[in-house]
């Protein structure tokens, strides 16, 4: 199983017939949302493909590849089987579970009933609010924090930064650089 952030579909479909061994790609940064006809979609949206996009590994073995859409509006999920061999079998996908699963209230009635019934204390919703709660509380504190200042702007725009060296990105660059020699003064590069 590979996890790719190469950014465009296009790329993970034209990456895994390079690769051996690899069974199922999850596709990240595209953004590409793939959907079968028992996906509820948000409104508005449209699937871009098959989940799961079925192709083939160097191997000639099936690989299958996932994606949702991103900014958390969907989780995906595939329930498969593989052979003895170790081989996935595409034609074992559980339709009625695998797919794009939109993360709005109503993907969480259709999943547990009602949104009460996701949070009640001890479930495994209410322990991840618990920690998105702390995690918001610790951001709310900190922001608007100045933590430093510039004489120059600093270019973050992500068709920049995506494409080209950046001041932005060099800074970024040299901060990890700085912290990781602080703790190992053998390390070159970041």
């Amino acid at each position: 199983i590979l996890v790719t952030h190469l950014q465009q579909f296009a790329l993970e479909q034209a990456l895994t017939p390079l690769l051996h061994g690899v069974d199922i790609v999850i596709a990240g940064g595209s953004d590409t949302l793939l959907a079968d006809a028992g996906d509820r979609l948000r409104a508005g949206d449209v699937a871009q493909g098959p989940y799961p996009f079925v192709t083939n590994n160097a191997d000639n073995d099936p690989a299958i590849l996932l994606s949702t859409a991103g900014q958390y509006s969907y989780v995906g999920r595939l329930v498969i089987d593989f052979d003895a061999q170790g081989i996935v079998v595409p034609q074992s996908v559980v339709a009625a579970q695998s797919g794009a699963y939109a993360t709005d209230d109503q993907g969480v009635i259709n999943l547990v009933g009602s949104l009460a019934a996701a949070f009640v204390p001890g479930t495994d919703a209410a322990l991840v609010e618990m920690l998105t709660d702390a995690v918001s509380a610790i951001v709310i504190a900190r922001d608007g924090n100045i933590i430093g200042r510039s004489d120059v702007f600093l270019e973050g725009r992500r068709s920049q930064v995506r494409t080209e060296e950046t001041n932005l990105g060099s800074l970024s660059a040299d901060a990890n650089l700085s912290v990781a020699r602080a703790f190992d003064a053998t390390v070159l590069v970041s």
